[in-house]
């Protein structure tokens, strides 16, 4: 990864998270645990948890758009069964936010598709002393969010953000027979998947016997990511790194690319056999 300019990090480490959440106030399993790892490994709480009003202003795609980005939901959705990470659970009953503040703000429409969040709610970040902000929702974050907190947004962008952008990241980087799978931690700022970057992840998937492998082995290491890269941002000398994005290829769903890429991931899971089957053999 070429590197633009290195970031020197605020002086006080991450100790309290306010948590970004999508209107229907559950997490992900994997967020869940890297989460309470967190809590566990690095000292860090969750004291404000925000949640998108469920009436409030949400991205409106072309009817195109809509289809395809339908399609590919739940191709992914349908290949993703195999793994209980993605499975979305009520927060109500987490222990670890007994004591927390949960409230609901709307999101309010920033530019044709970013999302901000109203000035009560920024104060409100500000009030309790947040020092890093934890996006799970909300959208492409726009405006004050991004700023309001000594640590900014954290968000993950699955593949080498200065390689791949955009939702097909992933599995472009399988289809193009990649070493690594690169989990990109983020520091968000106004550009989509141009962020800095907090951390970078490389998980090996070149010996995955088949795209369901790579999604087991992605979700397990995103469920250790945070306290990886909390414990790094807290060592003497860490920097943040502003990545070069000459190379960066954008990777979105459209109507004339999805047989292409069908074909290009079919072909890839044969790859994936042949190879599995050759090192079996060879043993």
């Amino acid at each position: 990864m070429a590197i633009d300019v290195s970031l020197i990090p605020p002086s006080q480490p991450v100790r309290r998270i306010c948590l970004l959440l999508e209107a229907d106030r559950k997490l992900m399993r994997w967020a869940i645990v890297g989460l309470e790892r967190a809590i566990k490994e690095c000292g860090v709480s969750v004291p404000l948890v925000i949640v998108q009003q469920p009436d409030s202003w949400n991205i409106q795609l072309p009817v195109t758009k809509k289809i395809v980005t339908w399609l590919i939901l739940h191709w992914r959705m349908w290949w993703k069964t195999s793994t209980p990470w993605i499975e979305r659970l009520p927060i109500d009953n987490l222990p670890w936010l007994a004591q927390s503040k949960i409230v609901e703000y709307p999101a309010v429409r920033a530019g044709k598709y970013g999302t901000a969040l109203p000035p009560e709610a920024i104060q409100l970040i500000n009030n309790e002393g947040i020092d890093l902000v934890y996006r799970r929702g909300f959208g492409i974050l726009k405006g004050d969010i991004l700023t309001c907190t000594p640590w900014g947004v954290l968000s993950y962008h699955a593949g080498d953000i200065t390689r791949y952008r955009g939702g097909n990241s992933m599995i472009e980087t399988y289809c193009n027979d990649e070493e690594y799978l690169v989990i990109s931690v983020q520091k968000l700022n106004e550009h989509l998947d141009r962020g800095d970057l907090f951390d970078q992840i490389p998980v090996p998937i070149r010996s995955a016997k088949s795209y369901r492998e790579v999604i087991e082995r992605f979700y397990t290491a995103l469920a250790g990511s945070l306290s990886q890269s909390l414990k790094k941002m807290s060592q003497p000398g860490y920097v943040i790194t502003r990545p070069v994005f000459e190379r960066q290829i954008i990777h979105l769903p459209t109507v004339g690319s999805l047989p292409y890429l069908m074909l290009r991931y079919l072909r890839a899971q044969l790859r994936q056999r042949a190879r599995a089957w050759q090192i079996k053999t060879n043993k």
